[in-house]
């Protein structure tokens, strides 16, 4: 290594440029401020834009004396133009350790396009920052390895991310979009063996895009803080997969700090083919989380939240606390866990489990699947075909349109078929079946003469007007049109007190 060029206390080439050149090896440009000279701000600016630069390989920053009082970044500024041309795109920065100030490095794009310093590596650096500023043309720039913050100004910038750089000890990169539309582009190498992207400390600002890329069938798991996505990213922020054979993204937001969150404005390109998908996870705090137009996987965890599936095919997982949960559209599984729950399957063929606590299902549009479990529990079914299983204690099962299935389980249970041709099973315990004008032809298993209760209290008849009749091994119970088949009970068992009217 040696030093071919000494620059000491500021050094302004504006004038004219200084050639800086390598003898071919590797070569060092040392930039030094003593502080017992070095008293103002412009003493510790090394503005080096326009100099020559050939074959250099390393540049150090150095202080001395650095005990004196003065308070002010030792800053080197460089072009665009310069990386991976005269200064190699592999250079070697050596920062001053010992300083107690700070070191940085500033670079302006001036006529480059691309900007890529992967390649640098550090000594004694810390958690000193590299500067790059863009302008108004479209740039794609590449960071370091270490704190870089990045404004890319007007134009429509690009900002690649590679995978690995999420497992550096600092404090997080900045990325500013600035005006134009923006893409955080996240590249994975197909020889990864890191395929997390951890951006939850990076700052991220007017960033309109984020898009996977191709990385030879690996998959890749971009992970993000929901305040980011709620306060820095936009609410029609746009996610582009990778479209590629095998290969499946996926994005993972934790709450934190944020009780809100709202993605229903993201939208989609090469999504959801091969998996992809958002999962969001709550924490103890009460939080309203709308999910987005894909497909996506929301676990409110404690506290009482209120969580939208929104578009798409969703899991939502309220966890304990009594919490509400919305599938809306798209074929939903919608789990309540502890707690009395409220689920609403909305639009689609929804799968509904109430878990632990006195819950409420509503199966609205679609051909739903309830299932109560513990406690005592309310489950509609809405129009369509649906499934409704009561389990344990004492439930109310109403089917709706279309023909249901119902299950009582165990526990003293109200069963409702609406109407349709509903099939309803009493199972164990003291069974109320309802019917109202026009139930259709219902199929009733298990009946327990002496114990469940058909009840025709709505239809304002009594006893006498029913027809009862054998068919096979079966009863017949008949009146206006409407039929309830008692399935292996002899008509001789049914009389006036297996009614209510």
């Amino acid at each position: 290594m040696a030093i071919i060029a000494t620059f000491n206390d500021g050094y302004d080439d504006t004038g004219g440029p200084d050639d800086v050149i390598g003898t071919g090896g590797y070569d060092t440009v040392l930039f030094q401020v003593d502080n017992n000279n070095a008293y103002t701000i412009d003493s510790r600016v090394f503005d080096m834009r326009i100099t020559n630069f050939i074959s250099i390989e390393e540049i150090q920053l150095s202080e001395i004396n650095p005990l004196n009082g003065v308070q002010a970044d030792l800053q080197v500024e460089l072009s665009g133009d310069q990386i991976g041309a005269g200064l190699s795109a592999n250079l070697h920065i050596i920062g001053d350790i010992d300083s107690a100030n700070s070191e940085a490095i500033l670079i302006f794009m001036d006529t480059s396009t691309t900007l890529d310093i992967s390649g640098w590596t550090f000594t004694d650096w810390g958690n000193e920052t590299i500067y790059i500023y863009g302008d108004a043309d479209a740039e794609t720039f590449t960071g370091s390895s270490e704190q870089d913050y990045i404004d890319g100004g007007a134009g429509d910038d690009t900002f690649r991310y590679l995978d690995g750089q999420d497992g550096i000890p600092y404090y997080g990169d900045t990325f500013k979009g600035g005006a134009g539309n923006d893409t955080l582009l996240l590249v994975l190498n197909a020889t990864a063996t890191d395929t997390l992207f951890d951006l939850r400390e990076l700052t991220l600002q007017s960033l309109e895009q984020i898009t996977f890329s191709s990385a030879g069938g690996l998959d890749a798991t971009l992970l993000l803080s929901a305040s980011q996505a709620a306060w820095d990213l936009p609410a029609n922020m746009h996610v582009t997969g990778s479209n590629a054979p095998g290969q499946t993204e996926a994005i993972e937001l934790e709450m934190g700090a944020v009780t809100t969150l709202d993605l229903s404005g993201w939208t989609f390109a090469d999504w959801g083919s091969q998996g992809e998908r958002i999962t969001i996870t709550g924490d103890s705090d009460a939080e309203t989380i709308t999910a987005s137009a894909g497909r996506d996987f929301v676990h409110g965890l404690a506290g009482d939240d209120q969580l939208h599936g929104g578009g798409g095919t969703d899991d939502l997982y309220g966890g304990s606390g009594f919490d509400q949960l919305f599938g809306d559209a798209g074929n939903d599984w919608i789990y309540g866990s502890f707690g009395n729950d409220t689920l609403f399957g909305g639009d689609g063929n929804d799968g509904m489990y109430g878990h632990a606590g006195d819950d409420t299902l509503m199966g609205e549009g679609g051909d739903d699947v309830l299932f109560g479990n513990d406690g005592a529990d309310n489950l509609a079914g809405g129009p369509g075909d649906d499934v409704l299983r009561g389990h344990a204690d004492n439930d109310i099962l109403e089917g709706g349109d279309g023909n249901d299935v119902l299950y009582g389980g165990a526990g003293d249970d109200v069963l409702i078929g609406g109407a349709g041709d509903d099939v309803l099973y009493g199972g164990i315990g003291l069974e109320v079946m309802v019917f109202d004008a026009g139930w259709g032809t219902d199929t009733v298993h298990g009946f327990a003469d002496g114990q469940d209760v058909f009840d025709l209290v709505s239809l304002g008849i009594t006893f006498a007007d029913l027809t009862i009749t054998a068919v096979g091994g079966d009863t017949h119970i008949s009146y206006n049109g409407d039929t309830i088949i008692v399935v292996g009970v002899d008509p001789s068992l049914i009389d006036y007190s297996d009614f209510t009217f």
